[in-house]
């Protein structure tokens, strides 16, 4: 079984059997912190206006400011990965095929292929809504 990824956040409006708690993002790489390498730090710049707010439960009362420590299993993230990009994916290829082995020409291929997406996407909305639990991180107990 593999490690669950951990990041730090911080409570910034508690409630009763919680907190609303702002993840503190870091880099990726160390290449962001030289200001060189890929690309990913324009990225980042991008991201880092909106912080990532999630609310999370806890057994014990949280403060403002309190900074706490948040795991989601690697498990949850990689099926999260397949769900969003895999779904809309292969329903997209799926049209695309069955429109041109059907004998459809080049604009009836497209439309098969974004109605496949879109067909994706509506799955991938309706398996959110069911799952949505699963990809949620947990708060480590005891907060530090």
């Amino acid at each position: 079984m593999s490690d669950p990824l951990v990041e730090s956040a911080r409570v910034i409006e508690p409630f009763d059997g919680g907190a609303w708690v702002e993840v503190l993002r870091r880099p990726a790489c160390g290449g962001c912190a030289a200001r060189g390498g890929c690309g990913t730090r324009t990225l980042a710049r991008w991201g880092a206006a909106r912080p990532l707010r999630l609310a999370v439960s806890s057994r014990q009362p949280l403060a403002i400011g309190q900074e706490v420590r948040l795991a989601l299993p690697a498990r949850a993230l990689t099926g999260a990965s397949l769900w969003a990009y895999g779904l809309p994916l292969a329903l997209a290829l799926a049209g695309a095929l069955l429109a041109e082995a059907l004998g459809g020409d080049d604009p009836v291929v497209a439309l098969a292929f974004a109605a496949g997406l879109g067909a994706g996407l509506l799955g991938l909305g309706a398996h959110a809504r069911r799952a949505s639990g699963r990809y949620r991180p947990r708060l480590l107990e005891p907060p530090c």
